[in-house]
């Protein structure tokens, strides 16, 4: 996924999107698709009573937006950017054409909207079933698992605000709290402001798999 490559298929206009910005907002029309080449943003909706809630969170090196284009219909969802983020834009036009030309790109996308899928599937089973706790420690693992295939660093700290946390699992910020001092008095966390260390990763899955908690 080389900057090279990406100029030939045609993203233009990379900028740097400072907090707080929307990239996009449930419920518009989309007028293109997007590349961020560094970065985060947190894919999320808002419900009736004002709650939000987080479905994805996205590093960088990543298209997105491209499902309610190829779908032709608006925004299920909107994407909020996390911290500075360096991001380039296709317009609808131009991306449908390039599926049709560039048979490695349309097949590229169509593995990534079969990953993304699954990836979904699986994280909402477990989460039907599991604990508040346990569904914590599975968020804190998937998205350390996504800084290490996009950084390859070993054991990186995982960077989210309570809320976010809250947001992300589905829970109370003060819930979260709570279960994230239990996890760091079971020596299988460190807290360090916003940033989360893992310190057991067995004790960790071990809490994962436990059917008592």
């Amino acid at each position: 996924q080389a900057e090279d490559g990406i100029r030939d298929i045609g993203v233009t206009g990379v900028q740097t999107c400072a907090l707080p910005i929307f990239v996009y907002k449930q419920g518009h029309a989309p007028k293109g698709v997007y590349w961020m080449k560094s970065g985060r943003v947190k894919f999320t909706n808002r419900h009736l009573d004002g709650a939000e809630h987080t479905h994805f969170i996205v590093h960088g090196d990543q298209f997105f937006g491209y499902r309610t284009v190829i779908s032709d219909s608006v925004y299920q969802l909107s994407v909020e950017v996390m911290e500075p983020s360096e991001i380039g834009f296709i317009p609808t036009e131009q991306f449908l054409v390039l599926l049709e030309q560039m048979p490695k790109f349309m097949k590229a996308i169509l593995k990534e909207v079969c990953s993304s899928s699954l990836v979904f599937l699986a994280r909402t089973s477990l989460f039907s079933y599991k604990s508040v706790v346990q569904r914590l420690g599975i968020s804190i693992l998937i998205l350390q698992d996504k800084i290490v295939k996009l950084e390859g660093v070993k054991n990186p700290p995982v960077l989210l605000s309570r809320n976010e946390l809250a947001s992300y699992i589905g829970t109370s910020i003060e819930v979260v709290v709570r279960q994230l001092k239990k996890m760091e008095k079971m020596a299988l966390i460190e807290l360090k402001g916003k940033l989360i260390y893992v310190k057991d990763l067995k004790g960790l899955l071990d809490l994962i798999d436990a059917s008592n908690v």
